[in-house]
């Protein structure tokens, strides 16, 4: 008979090294929360500074509001507090004449994810004011359908009336249409539209432009210029800020580093480069006009002739054996070696959207064996998704699966304007 070995028998030090493969700081927790002992093990600040790193890499210049604690724990606690995205005004259920409800059910991790993600995109979008009020992340929403009866992979659908008002207000499409001001008695019909059904790769429905797929949970929707560049000086901070960060794991075990001082560090040096950087780049871009910035910056770069020593001070005063020369050799090697600058924020935004998947696959194939039958249905007429209305100022559609439903919410611009 095979011997069976109770977790609790095991060594403290056991029990670390089975806590060194959770990444995850939600999945921390709920280890630590079975009982007393788990909890000491699980309070290892170790753990939480792995964590903290594995969590903020390519974030740490997007991230603003953080805790002055020492203790990587309650620091990263803190950003989760502080980032978790509650929904934007967006519906909690709906009620269809079968009988059946779609009720809200998402995670406090699916919420901090999604907060992330919104964050860089946020970001994005105030670096770039002439993309009016654009939000490519308005909202995301996960919902459980209680008493399922209804059918959604017939092709030829027919919906109650009642049955579509309560669609059309779960995809804000009346209140978003700009159209309604001349054509106030519009049909609300015209809004649902079912799109179609697949059983297996579900995120082929995601509507697709001339680019690609037009959703940021597949790839940044506007990846797509010839320099991808649009990030400027902001890209260029997430690239020094990886650099950096590597120095800083492998030094931080020699320093008194703590969590909130690594994250000022990386926060006052990558400012401080990229108000360096600013001063040579018109120089250097005037000689060729097309020059793109990576280029720009890996020629000033091999010119030497960036104030290392005003930045080898910032670095001093962390008391780390850590030489800017050495920061800016890794970081002309990362740039060559990388597509370009936006690819290099898409890979930090795709850690996350890979995560935030997995979060939805749990709600719309919980049984993880089922067939992945999906059906997309469009709730707003946007032309962004396939309507015809260009004056619709809201792009949303639901995805929706035997056991659950994903809503996703896009708001075009300009509404507030």
């Amino acid at each position: 008979m095979a011997s069976k070995c109770n977790l609790l028998q095991l060594p403290d030090l056991v029990l670390h090294n089975i806590c060194t493969f959770i990444t995850c700081p939600f999945d921390l927790l709920h280890f630590g929360n079975a009982c007393s002992r788990l909890r000491s093990v699980s309070l290892s600040q170790s753990l939480w500074w792995s964590i903290a790193f594995h969590w903020c890499k390519g974030l740490w210049t997007f991230i603003k509001r953080v805790s002055d604690s020492e203790d990587p724990r309650e620091w990263m606690l803190y950003v989760i507090k502080q980032y978790t995205r509650p929904p934007a005004g967006t519906r909690s259920e709906c009620s269809f004449t079968s009988g059946e409800k779609w009720e809200r059910s998402e995670s406090r991790k699916f919420r901090f994810l999604f907060g992330l993600l919104h964050l860089v995109y946020k970001k994005e979008k105030s670096e770039h004011p002439a993309i009016l009020f654009e939000e490519w992340l308005y909202d995301i929403g996960l919902y459980n359908r209680i008493g399922t009866c209804f059918d959604y992979t017939v092709e030829k659908l027919q919906f109650h009336h009642d049955d579509i008002l309560q669609l059309t207000s779960l995809g804000q499409a009346i209140e978003c249409d700009l159209r309604r001001i001349e054509h106030p008695c519009k049909d609300p019909a015209s809004y649902i539209k079912r799109i179609a059904t697949v059983d297996t790769n579900w995120m082929s429905l995601f509507p697709s432009g001339l680019h690609g797929p037009v959703c940021p949970l597949l790839i940044n929707p506007l990846l797509n210029c010839v320099t991808y560049e649009k990030y400027g000086l902001e890209g260029l901070a997430v690239c020094l800020s990886i650099v950096l960060e590597k120095h800083i794991q492998t030094h931080a075990k020699f320093s008194k580093l703590t969590i909130n001082k690594v994250f000022n560090m990386i926060s006052v040096f990558c400012m401080h480069f990229k108000l360096e950087i600013a001063r040579f780049l018109p120089k250097m871009q005037s000689r060729v006009e097309t020059q793109p910035l990576k280029s720009a910056v890996l020629s000033v770069i091999e010119r030497n002739i960036l104030a290392v020593d005003k930045l080898q001070d910032i670095l001093n005063s962390y008391e780390v054996n850590i030489s800017c020369k050495d920061i800016f050799c890794e970081l002309s090697n990362f740039l060559a070696n990388c597509r370009g600058i936006d690819f290099v924020v898409d890979e930090v935004q795709m850690h996350i959207r890979k995560s935030i998947i997995g979060e939805i696959n749990k709600i719309l194939f919980p049984n993880n064996t089922e067939k992945c039958i999906v059906t997309r249905i469009n709730l707003t007429d946007s032309d962004l998704i396939g309507g015809d209305n260009s004056q619709q100022e809201m792009a949303a559609a639901a995805f929706i699966s035997p056991n659950g439903v994903l809503v996703t919410w896009h708001l075009v611009g300009g509404i507030f304007y």
